[in-house]
């Protein structure tokens, strides 16, 4: 039903507004009206529940056809009680008054129509389209698997709100119940008389009144998308036997000579004129193949799968390179099985501001559903790279020091070893003396001990006559030289001047430091290693 603002007085009488339907349904306001009646703001009692309340105009009819309208509309109604998809709007009772008014209570929606939005805002962008498209099919798939044809998809059946995560909600009114009643004339309302349903959103089988499927609801989806994407509807005509002449004779234009600066992938524009073939066998089979090759187009703008290519096959069943099979199979979400129950939804849903921007990182979900897919387990971040980074490097240059460490103190060990003489305390001098000490003539003059033991008294400290010649040598003891008396001042000056040395053999070379036979010197110093 194409739900507008109520203008003009209401066909219906005014004492609705106040009147308490079936003793449950107390009418407060009217929201809209369209060709198949009015919806009203009512109040569930004794629950206190914001409804909105359809009241549907039979008009005169009596007999047969009075019977015929009763039949059809408590079985549709019953079908549509029934779905329970969270993009369908959900119908809470159906009756008739015992003044013959038939009602249908359904839950209270509070906000833009996609008419609404595409009128203000259109041409959408592609990944919105794409989203709320497949929200759209969710609910189809559903509808179809029960049987149930809508017959008037159109931007004004279709209601956007606004969920608590932010994103755009696709509510969809109006399945498959009663379209052959009420008087409309404009092209884009509801139909009354033979032909059902609004022209311009019309598939051709549904003008020539041939058997329907979901095809036909496809049809109307293509219109949907013609107009999201350029802006503008595919057929522009004044009349609405003009448009539907249009509907089954004229192709839709190309994307490029409605609107010259679109940017749009080839495959969204092939996806359009696929819904829109005149024969229903070359369109998509179902909304769920539809909903397939909407999901690769996305992975295509997302740069996913580039360079897409899309087949349709004779069953029209769409048909990808392998690489991208792969590919949509690993990342596409499954349609919801029909009656697979949706996320709790509030009776009344405030209306929403501009629209929600989308996000790349969340997976379209193709059932509308405002339940996000499963997050997938993530390896460690970049904050943890970097810590362990950190850590690797403040553990080499641990590591360096150590050895740098370690060699060094092995480098002192080993001048120690090697006798450095900067490590090296120095022996005491008079240990040196007896040691190494040069061969030297017989002190002159030296204090000589007494036979008693005592020492003599000396004179002037005597001189050493050394021999250049000889080399060092081991000497065991000084000679003594006897005197009977101490020396006097001219025998000690004339010694001092003309020393007479005795004659001394010539000592045999002794070997060098590192020659054969060269042995280390005594030497009351350890070494530091063998401790």
């Amino acid at each position: 039903m194409d739900l507008k603002e109520p203008s003009g007085p209401p066909s219906l009488s005014p004492s609705l507004i106040g009147r308490v339907l079936d003793g449950r349904y107390r009418i407060l306001s009217e929201l809209a009206r369209g060709g198949m009646g009015r919806v009203y703001k009512a109040e569930q009692q004794p629950l206190g529940r914001p409804i909105a309340l359809k009241v549907l105009e039979i008009g005169q009819r009596e007999g047969d056809e009075a019977e015929s309208f009763r039949q059809r509309f408590f079985r549709e109604a019953a079908i549509c009680a029934k779905l329970t998809h969270p993009n369908t709007v959900r119908i809470f009772d159906y009756g008739k008054t015992e003044d013959g008014i038939f009602f249908i209570a359904m839950e209270l929606l509070e906000g833009l129509t996609l008419r609404q939005v595409l009128t203000s805002e259109a041409p959408l962008e592609p990944w919105r389209v794409i989203e709320l498209t497949l929200q759209i099919c969710g609910s189809l798939a559903e509808a179809h698997g029960l049987g149930l044809v809508h017959r008037d998809l159109k931007p004004s059946n279709i209601i956007l709100t606004k969920h608590a995560d932010g994103r755009e909600f696709v509510n969809i009114l109006d399945f498959g119940l009663v379209k052959d009643i009420g008087v409309e004339a404009a092209t884009d309302a509801t139909q009354a008389g033979v032909i059902l349903g609004s022209p311009m959103y019309m598939s051709p089988e549904q003008i020539l009144q041939s058997q329907l499927d979901g095809r036909s609801d496809i049809y109307s989806i293509g219109v949907t998308l013609f107009s999201a994407f350029t802006g503008r509807k595919p057929f522009r005509q004044e009349s609405a036997l003009a448009l539907m002449n249009c509907h089954l004779n004229v192709a839709p234009p190309p994307f490029a000579e409605v609107n010259a600066e679109l940017d749009l992938p080839a495959s969204l524009e092939w996806i359009t004129r696929t819904c829109l073939q005149k024969d229903p066998a070359r369109r998509f089979a179902s909304v769920k193949e539809l909903a397939r090759a909407l999901r690769a187009a996305d992975l295509e703008l997302r740069g996913a799968l580039p360079n897409l290519v899309m087949e349709l096959d004779d069953a029209g069943r769409v048909r990808l390179p392998p690489e991208f099979e792969e590919q949509l199979t690993a990342r596409g979400v499954n349609m919801t099985p029909a009656g697979a129950s949706g996320p709790t939804r509030s009776i009344q849903v405030q209306a929403p501001a501009a629209a929600a921007a989308a996000s790349s990182t969340v997976t379209l979900n193709t059932t509308g559903s405002a339940k996000r897919p499963r997050p997938q387990p993530r390896g460690p971040g970049p904050a943890v790279w970097g810590v362990v980074a950190l850590i690797g490097l403040l553990l080499g240059l641990l590591a360096v020091g150590l050895v740098w460490r370690l060699r060094g103190e092995g480098a002192e060990g080993d001048a120690s070893a090697a006798g450095d003489p900067a490590d090296v305390t120095p022996p005491p001098a008079e240990a040196v003396d007896q040691a190494t000490a040069a061969p030297t003539e017989p002190l002159i003059g030296a204090a000589t001990p007494s036979p008693n033991g005592s020492p003599s008294s000396g004179g002037t400290t005597p001189a050493r006559v050394p021999t250049p010649s000889a080399p060092p040598v081991m000497v065991e003891a000084p000679i003594p030289v006897e005197k009977t008396s101490p020396p006097t001042p001219a025998e000690t000056a004339t010694a001092t001047a003309t020393p007479t040395p005795e004659p001394t053999p010539t000592p045999e070379a002794s070997p060098k430091p590192g020659e054969e036979g060269w042995s280390k010197p005594n030497s009351d110093l350890k070494d530091p290693w063998e401790d």
